[in-house]
């Protein structure tokens, strides 16, 4: 009745590895049937395959405390746990192998896992540096291999030492990211100084939302470089006050918003049409 009971397969070896007693869900993974006590466990078929089972309990009957293995196929996966079987003195009389059937668990892993790949596809594809931390903005999880040219370290390293970005932001700008960063919404946008590994100064356009998913919380975001933008608009001012550049501008810089709407308001004080590199005039 206590093995029936139990949520959890359990087979029970001597130390000759010969079938002691079984509980019912064990032949989910062992093709049991009673006539099998008192045979070798190693000659029972499973429904997966476990070549390492014989190694693991030989070495816990020789004395290791536990050994873990996990069976996985496509459809089902089980937690193999094997532990000593030990009298009252103590005495290791063979083995219990216990089942957990995990493939709940297995299938939202690998859900996780394809979803990072894809995350890290696409990622790695665009011009901005892209991240994703915990719900603490604590955490880097993730980083793409742009950020090296940001700020100089690998992505290997911030997300060694997370502390590693935030404490090369100049400190006099700490207050103004960790106001965007925690001012609640749905997302941010905070432009700011950092000092990079070889001591230049450089200014980022960090932009990022928070993400739920089932229970999870967490943020992604990019980060970009300021200057190249702030260049890009000031040469358009001195343009403008020459009165070379005339009429309406239409571009993608939905990263630089700011820069965008100056531009724009640049071209409605003009005549005619402004045409620049990354944007398209109307026909």
């Amino acid at each position: 009745n206590i093995q029936s009971s139990l949520n959890q397969g359990m087979v029970i070896v001597d130390d000759n590895l010969r079938i002691n007693r079984y509980s019912p869900l064990a032949v989910r993974l062992f093709g049991l049937v009673e006539s099998d006590v008192g045979q070798s466990l190693i000659g029972i078929p499973t429904t997966i395959p476990l070549p390492s089972l014989r190694e693991a309990l030989l070495a816990v009957i020789r004395g290791e405390k536990r050994s873990t293995i996990e069976a996985t196929s496509d459809e089902i996966s089980f937690l193999v746990q094997v532990m000593p079987y030990l009298n009252l003195e103590g005495r290791c009389l063979g083995a219990i192998i216990t089942l957990t059937d995990v493939s709940e668990q297995v299938a939202l892993r690998r859900a996780a896992e394809a979803s990072l790949r894809e995350f890290t596809s696409l990622a790695e594809g665009l011009e901005q540096a892209v991240w994703k931390r915990d719900h603490t903005m604590e955490q880097i999880l993730y980083i793409s291999h742009q950020i090296e040219e940001l700020t100089g370290w690998s992505p290997a390293e911030h997300l060694q030492n997370s502390d590693l970005f935030d404490g090369a932001i100049l400190a006099a700008d700490r207050a103004v990211v960790a106001a965007a960063r925690h001012a609640g919404g749905s997302g941010w946008s905070v432009t700011y100084r950092l000092t990079r590994r070889d001591g230049q100064e450089r200014t980022l356009k960090e932009v990022g939302r928070i993400v739920e998913e089932n229970d999870d919380q967490y943020f992604v975001g990019t980060l970009s470089d300021y200057k190249g933008a702030e260049v890009f608009a000031r040469r358009v001012h001195a343009l403008a006050r020459t009165g070379r550049v005339r009429g309406s501008v239409h571009g993608h810089l939905e990263w630089f918003p700011e820069v965008a709407e100056r531009l724009r308001a640049i071209a409605e004080r003009s005549q005619g049409t402004l045409v620049l590199p990354g944007f398209f005039a109307p026909g």
